[in-house]
Order: C-alpha cells, then structure tokens, then sequence
C-alpha cells in the first residue's frame, strides 16, 4: 500500500474524470512492448472515490503479465489523497506509474479547462 497527496487537483470529480480518460489508455515502450491501463469499476461517495483499475503489459518477446490497483481517495480542503493497494499481479507496475498518469491527466484537464497553452 503506498499513500500519496495531490494538490489542488480539481476535486474528486476532477480525478473521476482523469480516471476516465486513462481508461484504455495505450502505452509504447522502447523495448516494442505495450502498456494498456484498463479502469475496472469506479464508485464514488461523498467525500471519497474508488476506483479498480488493471496495468497490463504486453512485450515484444510474448512475456505479458497484469496488476490490479484498488485506487481510493478523499479530498480533504483542496488537496486529496490518494491509497494504492495492489490487488493482485505479481508486482512489475509500481503504484508510482499509476498515480504519475493519473496526475499528468489531472495537469492536462487544467489546461484543456483554462484553454490556456
């Protein structure tokens, strides 16, 4: 389980969409193999959103294999944090990558809401 705080993210609403966006998203490496991440289930209640979400990785040598991330998180003011626990999988993808897209997606939405370049 790894714990992280994202500030000013937009709120859960915000991480609900970014999730969204990551579903299916596809990945290249510069070995020939491919990253999908593949958004399970997402629940949200009042104050808190979790979300099952699945990294698969598929190399150019056959070698596939797949992690399954419980994500939760609550705001709190305007910061919220975020839980990762690995569900199951034998543990290639570290949480990190997960919550790195997760936060690159948030920083394109700004973008795209402010309409700013």
């Amino acid at each position: 389980m790894r714990f992280y705080k994202l500030s000013n993210p937009g709120g859960l609403q915000a991480v609900k969409a970014a999730l969204e966006a990551l579903d299916s998203w596809v990945q290249a490496d510069s070995e020939g193999g491919v990253r999908v991440v593949k958004i399970e289930r997402i629940r949200t209640t009042p104050g808190m959103l979790e979300a099952l979400v699945r990294i698969s990785y598929k190399a150019r040598s056959r070698r596939a294999w797949s992690d399954l991330f419980m994500l939760e998180a609550q705001q709190v003011g305007l910061e919220v944090f975020l839980e990762v626990h690995r569900i199951s999988g034998i543990g290639r993808t570290d949480p990190d990558f997960l919550v790195d897209s997760l936060a690159k997606r948030l920083a394109l939405q700004a973008v795209d809401d402010t309409g700013v370049n």
